[in-house]
């Protein structure tokens, strides 16, 4: 009997936190973010939309400085509409404590966006930059500069033989890293913790790799 009224209480009491979680504001509740691939198309405006007057860069500043100097330039000259706080765009850098960090190479320009002077920062340095949600990392070659991600790709294993030379060769492991060298070649990087794998049978490309090279991989081999 006593453990029937427990339950029968226990249930009473549930029934009255539903109810009362039911009348809740929600204004308290936080706002959803906006979709990542959202932010990441508006910070690429941003980037382009930002128009620098004059951009002078020579050794020995190092891609540190430009970063910071680019970083004051994008708030100096976004949109003077905006609020002082909302301008600019947020550039960091991501690498290993036991990674160099170059200089750069001598860089003056007139009327150039941001977006194309960080990449010919990087270009000049051999590092590389991307967006990731709200902000750009700049990055070496060999670190990723947004999340990695993994995705099958279906090829046309004719088109690709064609391209990458694998026509005729029939060790499998040997065709996989030509394709792959294929790839680098036209411009895919491989930062660490990526990888590449390829099933015959399915004749797709199983890729982990950031969504930008993700993309490039798709593109080159359709």
């Amino acid at each position: 009997m006593e453990t029937k009224n427990a339950t029968s209480v226990i249930g009473r009491m549930a029934i009255v936190l539903l109810a009362a979680a039911a009348t809740l504001p929600l204004s308290g509740a936080p706002k959803s973010k906006a979709p990542e691939a959202a932010q990441e198309k508006a910070v690429e405006k941003r980037m382009k939309r930002i128009i620098i007057p004059h951009l002078s860069l020579k050794p020995p500043a190092t891609i540190a400085d430009a970063v910071k100097v680019l970083s004051k330039m994008s708030r100096d000259y976004d949109d003077p509409k905006l609020p002082l706080e909302n301008r600019g765009v947020f550039l960091f850098i991501k690498s290993s404590p036991k990674a160099s960090v170059p200089t750069v190479k001598e860089l003056e320009a007139s009327d150039i966006s941001l977006w194309d002077a960080l990449d010919q920062v990087c270009a000049g340095c051999g590092w590389k930059f991307g967006i990731s949600g709200s902000m750009v990392c700049i990055a070496p070659k060999e670190e990723a500069t947004s999340k990695l991600i993994t995705r099958g790709i279906k090829i046309s294993e004719r088109a690709v033989d064609k391209k990458a030379g694998t026509a005729g060769i029939k060790d499998f492991a040997k065709r996989r890293d030509m394709l792959k060298a294929w790839l680098e070649r036209q411009g895919v990087d491989w930062p660490s913790g990526s990888s590449f794998h390829y099933i015959p049978s399915e004749k797709v490309l199983r890729v982990t790799n950031t969504k930008e090279n993700i993309d490039k991989i798709q593109k080159l081999v359709r």
